[in-house]
């Protein structure tokens, strides 16, 4: 079994340390619900972690299906009753090896898969910018930034119309311009490949 429970121990030292006055408060996570990728076949698992959420499995829980104790499936989860084209999405993000926490939004379903949606992840040789079309990946832009695992980092993107901006620990990391996929859809949080941690997420309408 791969996962250690130390991980645990050692993201909650990392958000207890880089916590300040100014962070969000957390979003209360029963509000996001775990839904399935077009292409994959089960909901990746979501698991409560020191005021955050975490795409890792508890060694005391079953597991289920297609899921795997160190995160290194597909886990994404969109936050109920909430619907927009323009959004502002931040959170406090962290990652271990391979993990990608990423932020989603415009994300659209058929028949309760999602097949069409953004994503701005974060992983550690930058930010990528992701588009969903019908299930598939293209990858619209890269920015090397050589980040650490196991660190806190501010992740913020804001959607208006066809121009989409990252921000990194307050700085502006990337602006891309894309007219592919304008319709209305839902937002939250993906995580892949690797253990990640989220919190102190907030998700509005522009």
């Amino acid at each position: 079994m791969r996962l250690r429970v130390s991980f645990a121990a050692i993201l909650f030292v990392l958000v207890q340390g880089c916590a300040s006055d100014s962070e969000p408060e957390p979003t209360d996570f029963t509000a996001l619900e775990p839904v399935k990728e077009m292409g994959h076949s089960v909901e990746g698992p979501w698991t409560p972690l020191d005021g955050g959420i975490t795409n890792m499995v508890p060694s005391d829980v079953p597991v289920k299906d297609g899921q795997v104790r160190d995160g290194s499936g597909v886990s994404t989860a969109l936050q109920r009753g909430f619907n927009a084209r323009d959004v502002d999405l931040e959170a406090t993000v962290i990652f271990d090896g391979v993990g990608a926490p990423s932020l989603v939004f415009r994300a659209t379903e058929n028949d309760g898969v999602v097949n069409n949606m953004y994503s701005v992840a974060l992983y550690r040789e930058g930010i990528n910018i992701w588009r969903m079309v019908e299930g598939r990946w293209v990858l619209l832009e890269a920015r090397a930034v050589p980040l650490q695992p196991r660190t806190a980092y501010s992740l913020r993107v804001t959607a208006d119309k066809v121009r989409i901006l990252v921000f990194l620990n307050g700085e502006r990391a990337s602006e891309l311009l894309d007219d592919s996929h304008l319709k209305e859809g839902r937002a939250g949080i993906r995580a892949i490949e690797g253990p990640c941690k989220i919190s102190g997420l907030r998700i509005s309408k522009l």
